[in-house]
């Protein structure tokens, strides 16, 4: 140690550091996603994103006062006697067909730019109102993937050294749809990750420290209520409870109750019916597919939507896979099977595909869980400091970013329009042309963005967009801070004051 310094102050800066990081992989990655230029909704993230200052103006998840705003960006063109199938009237009420807690937890985010610029439920539909709303959906949705970057590093953080486990936080953050969808816009993605990699963090410790192992039924519900896929990864996990730890059973299921009350209160509420979940007609649940095994291999390795396709980066989670039974790491080993289970679990529906999105969007919720899974394979040294195996894996990442950059840089509708253009319904809902090897989404976006000096140019805008985004972002961050400081040390000054005066 220096000459000059304390170990109280030593141990002081080690403190500082070890919080400042987390919230420095936070900010940098939400600045990041921020700053990438596309600002977009779809009918699956229009009424999410609209949904807060619905709730801010005292309206609640009433969406009919939308319809207005909604028309200036979408052509379905809802009306009150006909609405789209992402509205549902019932009730005497009209709703979101989707799962509404994201918008909850966006409200904050939207609060004080609505109330400040003045935005109505009357006035919603103008232009700059517009503009500002989708701006805080997209700030909204890049909050959530952020918090769940700082929890993926976190958790790695309990395997691998800091270098490697940032490392990970890097490819999970950029190399996967938390990218190109979750933190683009108010999907449902975003807050399921969020709270999913919660879970995973309180899992991890709660293999050593046992009385944090319920809180994951806290997160857990959260989750589901996010994206009501979850159950099907809650289920599992209350699975393991009750196999492995039936002590924290019951504590596990207490702590789901405030999602449940949740749910049971909106049900009630809106569609006037606990079990009412209308979603299910268009396939994703009630209609199984008939073809399970396309869409097992659709999920994985399909051109224009294979898992290992947009982000080739996971085949090496299939090394850590079993790495993990070699190594009877509990935790991993676990992950491995929820992850197994989850994927088989929507390749079973009609809908695996998940309609008009770029890349693997059904299998964003678990990148989370798939993402841990290559510290086995990074952790090993023998393996590891393999030139040649270490050339691959950097190689395989950088394509993995390099796809999911293009999504959130130039992918639009453009690709599914000409690919359903002359199919009938039904065919276009089979989703074939996902399996067209010789035109590609990928491909398809590369060559629209001008092939290679085409993307290299939109990728050098995007990045100078970035990193303008990034010192504006860290400028007002540093401000704060120091003003924080100044705060406290006057406190600090003036509490003996203070206290001898009273």
């Amino acid at each position: 140690m220096p000459s000059g310094i304390s170990p109280v102050f030593t141990l002081y800066l080690e403190k500082i550091t070890m919080f400042f990081k987390p919230v420095i992989i936070f900010l940098f990655f939400l600045l990041f996603y921020i700053g990438t230029s596309r600002i977009y909704v779809l009918t699956d993230t229009v009424v999410a994103t609209y949904l807060p200052v619905s709730l801010i103006r005292g309206n609640g998840f009433n969406v009919e006062k939308t319809f207005p705003a909604i028309n200036k960006i979408l052509p379905q063109n809802p009306n009150m006697s006909d609405p789209p199938y992402y509205v549902i009237h019932e009730n005497n009420r009209y709703f979101s067909a989707f799962p509404v807690f994201s918008s909850l937890l966006a409200t904050p985010i939207y609060f004080i730019p609505v109330i400040l610029k003045g935005i109505t439920l009357e006035n919603l539909n103008l232009d700059e109102n517009i503009t500002l709303v989708l701006s805080l959906g997209k700030i909204s949705a890049a909050f959530f993937a952020a918090v769940s970057t700082v929890f993926v590093y976190l958790s790695a953080k309990q395997f691998l050294k800091k270098e490697k486990a940032l490392l990970l936080t890097l490819l999970y953050a950029l190399g996967t749809s938390t990218l190109s969808i979750s933190s683009q816009s108010l999907w449902q993605h975003g807050a399921s990750q969020m709270f999913l990699a919660i879970t995973i963090y309180f899992f991890i410790l709660g293999q050593k420290k046992k009385h944090l192992l319920p809180a994951t039924g806290l997160f857990l519900g959260f989750a589901t209520i996010a994206r009501f896929a979850n159950v099907f990864i809650t289920l599992i996990f209350l699975v393991y409870f009750l196999i492995f730890e039936r002590k924290s059973a019951f504590k596990f299921l207490l702590l789901t109750l405030p999602a449940i009350f949740f749910f049971v209160w909106y049900q009630i509420t809106y569609p006037g019916n606990i079990f009412f979940y209308k979603y299910e007609a268009w396939g994703e649940i009630a209609k199984l597919n008939s073809s399970y095994l396309a869409g097992f291999l659709g999920l994985l390795i399909a051109p224009s939507k294979g898992l290992f396709v947009y982000s080739p980066i996971f085949l090496f989670s299939l090394l850590g896979s079993l790495l993990t039974f070699r190594k009877k790491i509990k935790a991993m080993r676990f992950f491995s099977v929820l992850v197994g289970l989850y994927v088989l679990s929507i390749a079973s529906w009609s809908d695996w595909h998940g309609g008009w999105s770029y890349g693997p969007r059904m299998l964003a919720d678990i990148t989370p869980f798939l993402i841990l899974l290559l510290a086995p394979v990074i952790k090993i040294n023998k393996m590891w400091q393999n030139k040649i195996f270490k050339a691959t894996f950097f190689l395989v990442a950088f394509f993995s970013i390099f796809v999911h950059f293009l999504g959130s840089t130039v992918a639009d509708f453009s690709w599914y329009q000409i690919q359903t253009r002359f199919l009938p319904v039904e065919e276009s809902h089979k989703a074939t042309f996902l399996w067209d090897w010789k035109y590609p989404e990928i491909y398809s976006f590369y060559l629209g963005a001008g092939g290679f000096f085409g993307t290299v140019y939109v990728f050098s805008i995007e990045i100078i967009n970035i990193a303008l985004t990034m010192i504006k972002g860290f400028a007002i961050f540093g401000i704060i801070f120091t003003i924080y400081l100044i705060f406290k040390r006057i406190c600090k000054n003036l509490a003996p004051q203070i206290t001898k005066f009273l």
